[in-house]
């Protein structure tokens, strides 16, 4: 018998977590900077920039990448984006936005290294913080012979 996504998605939440709230900082060596595994970030791969809550499949996906996101981070060799954009980051009615740089590193990790992973972190203007904000699996292009 399987389980509903919703059902998944609350198996998955408790038990990823716990690993979320353990990782606290991560050096990269990449940026030569801490990286900050905080509420903000754990609360985004939820939900949308609009504090719209995801659909399951959705979050599960983002969750479940939770143990992936620590190696992308410790062994990517390049910035794959960077970008700046205005956003509201705080949840209360009428925040005012913020200016956010938007760094992206990719990796190849998991077992086997064939999972790809892109890492985005954030940092706010002002913030000497740089932010873990989401995770998304990329496909792996097959290398010719």
């Amino acid at each position: 018998m399987s389980i509903s996504p919703e059902e998944h998605l609350k198996v998955l939440q408790a038990s990823m977590r716990p690993i979320y709230d353990g990782i606290k900082i991560v050096f990269c060596p990449i940026l030569n900077e801490n990286i900050t595994f905080n509420a903000r970030g754990y609360y985004h791969l939820q939900h949308d920039i609009h504090g719209n809550g995801r659909d399951p499949k959705t979050r599960i996906h983002k969750l479940s990448l939770i143990p992936l996101t620590v190696p992308v981070i410790k062994i990517a060799t390049s910035v794959d984006e960077e970008r700046e954009e205005w956003v509201q980051l705080e949840r209360k009615k009428g925040a005012k936005k913020v200016r956010v740089r938007y760094i992206a590193l990719v990796a190849d990790v998991g077992k086997k290294s064939n999972v790809r992973v892109r890492v985005v972190l954030i940092r706010p203007e002002g913030s000497q913080k740089t932010i873990f904000w989401s995770a998304m699996r990329l496909k792996i292009t097959k290398k010719a012979p």
